[in-house]
């Protein structure tokens, strides 16, 4: 909520990791043709996912005091309904999620967690900032700001995302004990079944897992 009147015209920007450059992600003014040259819909239809568009009705004068702005990045796209099947929507509601210090101005954020996560929390980030990353399940045994790779130890099958009807978890590499790490080989496990190979085999032993003594 802005503790003064709302902006005649203001930009939100997005950006995706700390190196990638910051784009539009939503316009409002008090007219959008004259400031931005887009035209303005109030019951505009998105015709895909990553349309960017500029809204008039949270920039006028009234209220002098508390007025709001509202942003969604998904709701009412194509696509929405079927969140954790569209790739195209999850891109576009995905941004490096930065608190900055914006007084009262409440945020709220979606953590993008590839279906392997209902939460996410702040880590302190440089200055006054703090990111926000994905709490992952552990019965899923990912990793990750996203929880977009498998953890250590879990790389028996490839990583996939998350769905209501299949969770996709990752799997535990057979290490017969003697090791706790392990990495994914894809020729092993298309030819196999079984793609993780184990590392630092332990107690005299070796092999894809650690079956074999020295």
């Amino acid at each position: 909520m802005f503790k003064s009147p709302r902006p005649h015209a203001m930009v939100i920007h997005k950006k995706y990791s700390d190196s990638s450059p910051w784009t539009p992600w939503a316009y409002f003014s008090s007219n959008c043709h004259t400031y931005f040259g887009m035209p303005y819909n109030r019951m505009h239809e998105f015709s895909r996912p990553d349309e960017v568009i500029c809204r008039e009705e949270y920039s006028t004068l009234q209220p002098l005091y508390d007025g709001e702005m509202v942003f969604s990045v998904i709701n009412g796209r194509p696509g929405y309904e079927d969140f954790f099947q569209n790739e195209a929507l999850q891109f576009q509601g995905k941004a490096r999620q930065d608190i900055d210090n914006a007084g009262n101005m409440p945020f709220w954020f979606r953590c993008i967690c590839n279906g392997h996560g209902k939460d996410c929390q702040p880590i302190s980030g440089s200055g006054a900032n703090h990111k926000l990353i994905c709490v992952c399940d552990p019965s899923h045994h990912t990793a990750g700001d996203n929880c977009e790779m498998c953890a250590p130890g879990y790389r028996d099958r490839p990583w996939a995302p998350a769905t209501p009807e299949t969770p996709n978890p990752c799997r535990a590499c057979e290490c017969n004990d003697n090791s706790l790490r392990c990495e994914f080989n894809e020729e092993e496990y298309h030819r196999t079944g079984s793609g993780g190979v184990c590392v630092g085999c332990g107690n005299n032993t070796h092999g894809k897992h650690c079956e074999l003594c020295l």
